[in-house]
């Protein structure tokens, strides 16, 4: 009966042998091979458990979304939704051949640019309302020169609630950056507005203007 180079069986290639001697020890079932190694490996199907693999899975979904032509976010935004998203503008537009075709999906793919700089307005405007009683925490235990001895003075309730209210808009370097963005990208959409508009017109017979003028700037 032949033997593995290392002769050594496991309990397994004993058993075929026991019940299957005619056959050598490598014409395993199918199903035992896998339930040995399994058992060998203690590996289990399914996703990954340690912190590692976790990160692992993230780099790779984040690099399938950076080869994708979905302008969505793994793991922060739906892919469904962004389908149901493009179907509505294009549904809305009626685009007809391949460029107007790209040109809607291009309107698409800005307006839903659009919607997540509102998510992140929200975002940071909600994070900078939280860190309301830290910051006036810090500030008067500062000014009670407590902070160095590492003791935070509770705030009034009263006048967290009231800065809060004060905190409504992002702090200016975001909202700066927020806006700056946010036109940028909404002359961008004006832009193939217009275009799509034109070829539109051309392919109906109707008047096209040869320019358009927009006219817009950023603060500052």
């Amino acid at each position: 009966m032949p033997r593995p180079a290392s002769g050594r069986q496991t309990r397994v290639e004993e058993e075929i042998c026991r019940v299957q001697p005619e056959k050598p020890y490598f014409a395993k079932p199918t199903a035992i091979f896998r339930a040995e190694r399994a058992g060998r490996t203690g590996r289990r199907r399914g996703g990954p458990a340690s912190a590692q693999g976790k990160a692992d899975n993230w780099v790779k979904a984040l690099s399938h979304g950076i080869t994708s032509n979905a302008p969505v976010i793994p793991h922060m935004e739906d892919e469904a939704e962004w389908r149901r998203h493009l179907d509505g503008i294009c549904a809305s537009l009626a685009p007809e051949g391949h460029l107007e075709h790209a040109l809607a999906e291009r309107v698409a793919n800005l307006l839903w640019r659009l919607h997540r700089v509102t998510r992140y307005e929200v975002a940071v405007t909600m994070h900078y309302i939280g860190s309301t009683r830290y910051d006036l925490a810090v500030a008067d235990s500062y000014a009670a020169r407590t902070l160095s001895k590492g003791v935070l003075v509770e705030p009034d309730p009263e006048k967290v609630a009231a800065c809060q209210q004060a905190r409504i808009l992002p702090p200016l370097h975001e909202l700066d950056k927020i806006i700056r963005y946010e036109t940028a990208i909404h002359r961008q959409l004006l832009q193939t507005l217009h275009e799509i508009e034109a070829l539109q017109a051309r392919r109906k017979g109707e008047p096209s203007y040869l320019a358009r003028l927009d006219i817009s700037s950023t603060p500052g």
